[in-house]
């Protein structure tokens, strides 16, 4: 399924089976940063949903390229992806010329996501493509390559993501950052990662009002 310049979709209670490219794509089409011309995908709900991408032939089981007011809610995303393409829900615009605002990930089970990014990832790309006012709460991660991964490469083009109370088991890695620049405003609370880690926190990335706090770490000896 591929939107462009969708106003006030729901796609629920579907299943995606053994798919080649995205499951489901919020896509662009003719987005000029030049001319000012726009055509946002705004207000989607995509909820109540089976992705299974089989044999990890495919690229990620959801993409929100130019999204608006976009929840993503209570699918179930499993068997995906290629090993070198992103991986279960990619947030990512490709230009300056997309939106991505107001995007909710909530509620998702995400198992046996090979992707390199991980579980769920959010980009802003060394562009500036926008990422803004994104939450991620209450999803449920198991055998996967990695929970979560972000990439901001340019001062001020992500701000205001809030990963809370997300639930990470069974063979996976926390998570990634890359890049370089600054970002503002997040919230960092309550996750649970059964697994040791020495990821640090943020590397790389300068972020301006960090709120991080009760997330939890237990080892587990094999």
């Amino acid at each position: 399924v591929s939107l462009m310049g969708v106003n006030g979709l729901i796609i629920e209670k579907c299943e995606f089976q053994n798919f080649w490219g995205d499951a489901i794509c919020l896509n662009h089409y003719g987005d000029n940063v030049q001319t000012g011309e726009r055509a946002r995908n705004i207000n989607i709900i995509i909820r109540n949903n089976r992705i299974d991408g089989y044999k990890f032939c495919n690229r990620n089981g959801i993409s929100v390229i130019n999204g608006q007011s976009v929840i993503i809610e209570n699918n179930r995303i499993c068997n995906t992806s290629y090993h070198t393409m992103p991986g279960a829900i990619d947030i990512e615009a490709n230009d300056t010329a997309y939106t991505v605002d107001n995007i909710k990930i909530r509620e998702n089970k995400i198992d046996n996501c090979q992707g390199k990014n991980g579980a769920i990832s959010v980009i802003s790309n060394k562009e500036g493509a926008p990422a803004h006012n994104i939450e991620i709460t209450n999803n449920r991660i198991t055998n996967s390559r990695r929970a979560f991964r972000f990439y901001v490469w340019k001062d001020y083009t992500a701000s205001n993501i809030i990963v809370k109370n997300n639930y990470i088991d069974k063979n996976t890695d926390p998570w990634k950052w890359d890049g370089t620049g600054r970002t503002r405003n997040w919230e960092f609370i309550g996750n649970t990662f059964r697994r040791p880690t020495s990821v640090k926190f943020g590397q790389g990335i300068k972020i301006e009002g960090l709120t991080y706090k009760n997330n939890r770490v237990t080892i587990t000896k094999p």
